[in-house]
């Protein structure tokens, strides 16, 4: 196994404080490459980018800084938002890892970022989280589209 590393990406917080982070960070597994390696799990603030994807980074004292996407791994990010406590978002969490979907909890409550593989049906995801959110039980993103 290729040896693993967190990648930084700086992030700028909105006028309303978000994210509430001024960086997170991914682990990665360094590629052959100096200084590119595939990115190991699912950003819960950082934008365009996935779980998959080869990424350029800078080294520094703290791992890496991300500097750009080299190549894509074909999936997709989306983002929950838990709005209203009930069991009916944890009923999704567990129809998205049926679905064939990785799904990672944020220490922040109620934040997930979901993984959406290549072979799974971005639609079938999308049918599965769109009724929560028009009850307004849930609220969601996809801040990396790589699906067809």
């Amino acid at each position: 196994m290729a040896p693993q590393l967190k990648v930084i990406f700086p992030l700028t917080p909105d006028d309303d404080g978000y994210p509430p982070v001024s960086a997170e960070s991914l682990w990665a597994e360094q590629a052959g490459e100096e200084g590119v390696c595939t990115l190991q799990n699912t950003p819960f603030f950082a934008w365009n980018v996935s779980n998959g994807d080869r990424v350029h980074v800078a080294p520094d004292e703290q791992g890496a800084t991300y500097v750009a996407v080299i190549s894509r791994g074909g999936h997709t990010t989306v983002r929950l938002i838990e709005l209203d406590d009930g069991e009916g978002f944890e009923n999704l969490l567990a129809e998205l890892v049926r679905a064939g979907c990785g799904v990672e909890r944020s220490n922040l409550a109620g934040l997930v970022a979901v993984d959406v593989p290549p072979g799974v049906d971005l639609d079938l995801v999308r049918g599965l989280i769109q009724p929560g959110v028009d009850e307004g039980l849930w609220d969601a993103e996809e801040s990396c589209i790589q699906h067809p």
